[in-house]
C-alpha cells in the first residue's frame, strides 16, 4: 500500500514530518474538497495510492455523502457515487463498526458486489477505508482506492489510523465553524426577510427580492409561491423565482392539486422533502411532466399557514439532487411564517388570508 513502505516501518522521524506537513497544509483550507485534496497531496509522500475520497455521515438522510474526492486523473465525469446508505455497503460497515475495513481485490468481494461496480469500471482494484472519529463523535469514513491489489501491515494500518485522527480534529474543527457561520447568516436572513416585508415593494417585486435573500443561505435553482383557491379548490402560481438552467413550462400556472406533493402538503400541514421524484406517490401527470422537463432532482415544500388555514406553499428545488437537510427545513419553515402575515384590521376567514401573504 505505500509507496515508501520502508519509511513506515523503520523510520518514525519520517512518519511525524508527514504528519507535520499534513498540518499544516491542511489548514487555512475554506471548503472540504480543498482539505481532501490537500490531505491526499501530503500523503502521496508517503502512501500511494490512486483515489482518495471523504465521506461525511448526514443525519437528515441517515447516509455517507461524498464531500471531497483527490485524484491524480481527471475526474470531472467520474461515476463514482455521491452518496452511500448505512445499510448494505462498506463505507457503512466502517461507520456503523468504527473499524477499517480492507478490501484487497474488489472483483472478488461478494458482499457488496453491484455497488462496487462503479469503482471497478474506474479501473479500480483495491479499497481501505478507515473511520473519521474524534471523541464520540463519528464524523464519517475516509476512503483509499488504488488500481493495483493491495495488502495492509500492522505499520501502515497504525500509520493511516493516526492520519485519519489528525484529520478528524480538522474537519471538526470545520465543521463546528461552518456551523456557526450558517448560524449568523441564517439570523441576518430573516432579519433581512422582516426588512422586506415592511418595504414598499410590490409582490412580485418582494418574491424576487425574499427568494434573492434566501439562496444566499440555501441554495436552488428554483423558488416559488402557490395559493389554494378556495372557491375552486386549484392552486395557482403566484410568484417564481428561477436561479439556475432549469427549464420551467410556466404555462402550468394553474391546476388540481391532486397527485402532486403540493396536495399532501396542504393536507398534513406539514414541510415534505423530496429526494427523488416518486410518481407512485405522486400520480399526477403535471408532476412527471414538471420534474422530465425540467432537470430538477430534489425538492422541499413547506406550507404557508395562518391561524384560519394553510393557504399554499413555499417550494424550492434543485437540479444537483443535493436533499434538503433538517437545518434547511426549519429555515424555511421560519420564513413561511413571516412571509404570511396577519392581517392588521382583523378580518378573519380563509379569504383574508390569501390577502395577507406578503403583508398585502
Amino acid at each position: 500500500m505505500c509507496s515508501n513502505i520502508d519509511c513506515v516501518k523503520g523510520d518514525n522521524s519520517i512518519i511525524y514530518e508527514a504528519l507535520f506537513e499534513l498540518s499544516q497544509s491542511i489548514s487555512g483550507h475554506s471548503d472540504l474538497d480543498s482539505l481532501c485534496r490537500a490531505l491526499a497531496k501530503s500523503l502521496k509522500r508517503v502512501i500511494g495510492f490512486d483515489y482518495l475520497a471523504l465521506l461525511l455521515h448526514d443525519s437528515s438522510s441517515n447516509s455517507l455523502r461524498m464531500h471531497g474526492l483527490a485524484s491524480d486523473e481527471s475526474i470531472r465525469e467520474t461515476k463514482l457515487p455521491k452518496s452511500f446508505g448505512i445499510e448494505d455497503n462498506p463505507a457503512g460497515w466502517v461507520w456503523v463498526n468504527q473499524k477499517p475495513l480492507l478490501i484487497p481485490r474488489l472483483d472478488h468481494e461478494t458482499r457488496w458486489h453491484e455497488l462496487l461496480q462503479p469503482i471497478r469500471e474506474r479501473g479500480l482494484s483495491s479499497i481501505f477505508l478507515v473511520p473519521l472519529t474524534t471523541g464520540n463523535l463519528h464524523l464519517g469514513v475516509l476512503a483509499f482506492a488504488f488500481k493495483e491489489t493491495s495488502s495492509a501491515s500492522p505499520e501502515e494500518m497504525a500509520f493511516i489510523h493516526r492520519v485519519a485522527s489528525e484529520f478528524a480534529v480538522t474537519i471538526e474543527s470545520y465543521l463546528t465553524k461552518q456551523k456557526y457561520l450558517r448560524e449568523r447568516d441564517r439570523l441576518q436572513l430573516l432579519f433581512d426577510v422582516t426588512n422586506a416585508l415592511v418595504s414598499k415593494l410590490s409582490p412580485e417585486e418582494l418574491f424576487q427580492a425574499l427568494s434573492e435573500q434566501l439562496n444566499r443561505v440555501i441554495s436552488f435553482d428554483v423558488a416559488a409561491l402557490t395559493l389554494l383557491d378556495d372557491k375552486t379548490g386549484e392552486i395557482f402560481l403566484s410568484g417564481i423565482h428561477i436561479a439556475g438552467p432549469v427549464r420551467i413550462d410556466l404555462a402550468l400556472k394553474r391546476a388540481r392539486p391532486d397527485g402532486l406533493p403540493t396536495e399532501e402538503v396542504l393536507s398534513t400541514g406539514k414541510p415534505l422533502v423530496l429526494d427523488e421524484p416518486d410518481f407512485g406517490r405522486f400520480p399526477s401527470p403535471i408532476f412527471r411532466r414538471l420534474w422530465e422537463e425540467s432537470g430538477l432532482r430534489s425538492a422541499c415544500v413547506i406550507p404557508l399557514s395562518t391561524a384560519n388555514a394553510i393557504i399554499g406553499t413555499l417550494d424550492l428545488a434543485r437540479m444537483s439532487g443535493q436533499p434538503f437537510t433538517n437545518d434547511d427545513v426549519e429555515l424555511l419553515v421560519q420564513v413561511a411564517h413571516q412571509v404570511v402575515l396577519p392581517r392588521a384590521d382583523g378580518n378573519q376567514g380563509q379569504a383574508c388570508d390569501r390577502e395577507a401573504v406578503f403583508g398585502r
